[in-house]
């Protein structure tokens, strides 16, 4: 499925240099799942997303240069930390509720219609929030506080606030890290599906089952001067 001619880059990695490495260059098209290898893949994904500057190069998604996180967020990118980044105050359900709803309510202020891949947005963030846990096998743990969770329940949490809001753009940084076999398999089918939607999707990790799942790997280079 990579490098199809008739699927045009949906996020462009050009020349991008950070902290001396080599320069980075690629592209994922909509609707192709990759995963990046190599030991800086997380500071990508945060360069990515607009939290942290490259040295120099450029990223585009869609075509539209993206160089802080305001202009990250306004490309629909988003990104599932390693730590996953949830509220501990929060249940799962606000977890996955608040968040989505901030995202529809952007995507409605810019555009007031179905966004790209005509999927309707906002007309039930809270359904979508059940739906999305229900879907990660959290359905009878939606009231639950993230910190009486497990780590592999708060990880498919992250993913459930991930594929709720559908984002053109998922950045996800060790996903799978914390799952059981089922889980991780289960949470891969849910990635594939949200590539299968039209989100360009880009995992970083070293689990041998998101090489697997995914269409193609995009091996970092090491740091300048080495082989």
């Amino acid at each position: 499925m990579s490098n199809d001619p008739d699927r045009p880059p949906r996020l462009r990695v050009q020349r991008v240099v950070l902290d001396g490495c080599e320069a980075w260059d690629f592209t994922v098209a909509q609707g192709e799942m990759v995963a990046l290898s190599g030991w800086s893949s997380s500071d990508l994904l945060w360069a990515i997303a607009g939290l942290r500057p490259p040295t120099t190069g450029q990223i585009l998604v869609d075509g539209d240069p993206v160089e802080n996180h305001a202009q990250a967020l306004a490309a629909d990118v988003a990104l599932m930390p390693q730590a996953n980044a949830l509220a501990s105050l929060l249940t799962a359900f606000e977890n996955v509720l608040l968040p989505l709803a901030q995202r529809l309510a952007q995507r409605s202020g810019r555009a007031g219609q179905p966004n790209g891949e005509g999927r309707l947005e906002g007309a039930d963030p809270a359904g979508q929030a059940r739906r999305a846990l229900a879907a990660v096998g959290l359905e009878e743990s939606i009231d639950h506080l993230t910190e009486e969770l497990s780590g592999g329940q708060q990880q498919r949490v992250a993913v459930a606030r991930a594929i709720a809001a559908r984002p053109r753009v998922l950045l996800a940084d060790d996903a799978t890290t914390d799952l059981d076999p089922a889980n991780r398999v289960r949470v891969l089918d849910l990635l594939r599906e949200l590539a299968g939607s039209g989100s360009a999707v880009l995992l970083a990790g070293d689990d041998p089952a998101v090489t697997t799942a995914c269409d193609r790997t995009v091996a970092l280079p090491s740091s300048a001067g080495t082989a």
